[in-house]
């Protein structure tokens, strides 16, 4: 959670973990994207992890960071998920984000 915010106003950066732990085959990351109703309040700033654009695979037991920022277009609470599709079981993991 961002926490309250005014209008305009940014939000410290968040840094979100994706670790490939306890799997048998390296983590091959498609996409890290934002989605959700509130989805364009929300920023990816920093994402150091490999995915279809920059090819490489997180190594068992090692992740990688994805660095979140949050600024209100409305007044009232807003929600989003950080959203992850890979190789892994499910294909698609979210982290809920609120601000």
């Amino acid at each position: 959670a961002f926490g309250t915010l005014h209008d305009g106003q940014a939000s410290e950066v968040e840094t979100v973990t994706i670790s490939n732990a306890g799997g048998a085959v390296p983590l091959t990351i498609h996409t890290v994207d934002i989605t959700g109703p509130n989805a364009g309040d929300f920023h990816i700033i920093t994402n150091n992890c490999p995915t279809d654009l920059a090819p490489a695979d997180i190594p068992i037991d090692g992740s990688c960071t994805v660095d979140v920022a949050f600024a209100a277009s409305a007044p009232g609470a807003r929600s989003a998920a950080l959203t992850i599709t890979s190789n892994a079981p499910g294909a698609s993991q979210s982290a809920a984000m609120t601000g």
